[in-house]
């Protein structure tokens, strides 16, 4: 009777530390070393765990996923484990299909909204050929139509985005930008090519090129520590464009041999659909908030517009080879938010 009252007390001693380790997390490394702990988060490239040291206070620390053999928690057993490690771990099995196993849902990511902003330069890319020669046979110079389109081509950007997080990598959401790029010069018009007859005409034109529709976003991060990040960004959408051009009304009309009486202001406006890309590399100083470089380009096309004056609207339905493109690069600073 002894003999079994010591195997009895013997077995309830070896599973006293079990019943302790059941009441936290472990985490096994691919070392196979074991860390009993309390997992706080789980992404699809750390686990977040804490510790209770000797003093007493709680210590937490990040460990990679490809370090991590597998991992479970007091409540559910869940099983981590890369897939370019030889040995793989058993899997849980569906209890109706045991030959297959349980397929897991990705992690979700501790803060799913990510809202970015965003400020810098840009640079039309079509070709202005066709308004140069516009404006050299109205007489302006060669050399002043082209300086003229060069400037009208540069301008600035801002825009911004939000994007729900569906995993760590890979979220949806919208976007929008707004291009603007302003000229002002004074201009020297030949009214005869066969007398010396001249004058100046101030001109100032602005461009508006508003964007907006749904995208998606693609985020990596680039070191172990979590500091640096890269994203990259898909959209379509809707387009609007506004073109104002303005000439001093106390000097020479210049598009009046344009439109046939005296004009002075052209308002120009169009709709279409387009397209954009965009990749920044950014950098986590605190671990909600990044800043970082952007680069981006857009496309879109308009085959018609509607041209206004003071005295009339008309619609111009441009010919194939007339086609007004807007593709362009952007550049700027960023600045992004996690919630």
């Amino acid at each position: 009777m002894k003999h079994y009252l010591k195997k009895f007390l013997f077995g309830i001693l070896m599973l006293l530390p079990l019943q302790v380790a059941t009441g936290q997390d472990i985490v096994i490394t691919v070392q196979r070393d074991t860390i009993y702990c309390q997992i706080v988060s789980v992404s699809p490239t750390h686990i977040h765990y804490e510790q209770i040291a000797e003093n007493g206070f709680t210590v937490g620390s990040f460990l990679p996923v490809e370090q991590v053999l597998r991992y479970y928690r007091s409540v559910q057993t869940v099983e981590a484990a890369t897939s370019h490690h030889k040995e793989q771990p058993d899997r849980p099995v569906r209890p109706d299909r045991p030959d297959r196993p349980v397929r897991e849902k990705p992690a979700k990511p501790e803060y799913r909204w990510l809202f970015g902003a965003y400020a810098g330069g840009a640079s039309l890319l079509a070709s202005t050929a066709n308004d140069e020669k516009t404006m050299i046979d109205l007489g302006i110079s060669k050399s002043q139509a082209a300086d003229y389109h060069k400037s009208l081509k540069r301008g600035w950007n801002i825009g911004g985005d939000l994007h729900f997080m569906l995993t760590g990598g890979f979220g949806m959401g919208a976007k929008y930008s707004l291009f603007v790029s302003p000229v002002q010069k004074d201009l020297t018009v030949a009214l005869n090519s066969a007398l010396p007859e001249f004058v100046c005409v101030g001109m100032k034109e602005t461009q508006y090129i508003h964007y907006a529709g749904p995208s998606m976003v693609f985020r990596q991060w680039l070191d172990a520590n979590q500091k640096i990040q890269l994203v990259q960004t898909l959209s379509a959408g809707y387009v609007h464009y506004r073109n104002e051009v303005r000439t001093d009304p106390n000097q020479y009309p210049l598009f009046s041999y344009s439109f046939g009486t005296p004009t002075y202001n052209i308002l120009t406006e169009s709709n279409a659909w387009g397209a954009g890309a965009g990749l920044s590399l950014s950098y986590f100083p605190v671990s909600r908030i990044s800043v970082g470089a952007n680069a981006g380009i857009m496309f879109a096309r308009l085959i018609k517009a509607e041209v206004s004056t003071k005295e009339s609207t008309r619609t111009v339905e441009l010919s194939k080879k007339d086609y007004i493109s807007l593709a362009r690069f952007d550049y700027s600073l960023n600045i992004r938010f996690l919630f």
